[in-house]
């Protein structure tokens, strides 16, 4: 009997710069000017609207902090460490506050579209307004004009000033683009390593890494798609197919692990 493919098998081609840097001289400096600027601006935005915490602003807010993530553990052996690592932190402690609030956000929408089955659903339900309400005091008072205006000028000086490691600014174009392609790899690397481990034997924690080397994954195609690097539009269109999958499930579950926490029984 012929063994079907999965729907959901990547056939992983890593991208290349070659074309790119040789083509339209582009520096170092320039490409990852050109990789960070939108998510960049993009976060700027969201942070500017974040006092409303409305659960799209906050969606968005996390998206482009996550894209800002990929590319700094992407691009780790070319930026300089300490102030890279200081601008991770604070991204990461940002990214954590939101969480539980986009938690809740998710669980009442996983209610009113009957996606999961309650007994006690008013209950449930004031408990989620209740519990949002809490997260909400908590995280406010992290989100004065002036604190966001810091917030604001900290992303401004990372990204009009990105440390490069000097043995690195030193290479020569050709040697900057080889190393750009290793870095690149990496998450390739990682995606196909869960992905195996997935299939091997399932689980709600490699399900979670799946998912989260997947986003990593779809954020360098899109990277690619913004450097004019080759497109796979089908690879990308099924890693954002897997994603999604992975992320309904990982809400279902994280849904239920909570709900144990307030109805134990």
């Amino acid at each position: 009997m012929k063994r079907q493919s999965s729907p959901v098998t990547i056939g992983i081609v890593t991208p290349k710069l070659k074309s790119y840097g040789n083509s339209q001289g582009a520096d170092l400096r320039e490409f990852l000017d050109l990789s960070f600027r939108q998510p960049c601006v993009d976060l700027i935005i969201c942070l500017r609207e974040l006092d409303t915490l409305a659960p799209a602003i906050i969606h968005q807010t996390r998206v482009a902090i996550r894209t800002i993530q990929s590319y700094l553990e992407t691009f780790d052996d070319v930026l300089t460490h300490k102030y890279v690592r200081e601008f991770h932190d604070w991204l990461r402690e940002l990214h954590k506050s939101l969480t539980q609030i986009r938690n809740l956000d998710v669980f009442s929408e996983l209610i009113s579209t009957n996606k999961v089955t309650l007994v006690n659903r008013e209950f449930v339900i004031e408990e989620i307004t209740r519990q949002r309400a809490f997260e909400v005091s908590i995280i406010k008072p992290k989100l004065t004009p002036e604190l966001v205006m810091g917030y604001v000028h900290a992303i401004e000086i990372f990204q009009s000033s990105l440390p490069i490691r000097n043995q690195v600014s030193s290479m020569k174009t050709r040697a900057q683009n080889r190393l750009l392609v290793s870095e690149l790899d990496k998450h390739w690397k990682i995606f196909q390593s869960n992905y195996k481990k997935s299939r091997i034997r399932p689980s709600p924690r490699r399900r979670h890494k799946l998912r989260i080397s997947a986003k990593n994954v779809r954020y360098v195609y899109e990277l690619s798609r913004r450097m004019q690097m080759p497109e796979h539009p089908k690879r990308l269109a099924r890693v954002i197919e897997l994603q999604d999958t992975l992320g309904v499930k990982n809400d279902v579950y994280t849904f239920y692990k909570w709900l144990r926490t307030i109805a134990p029984d």
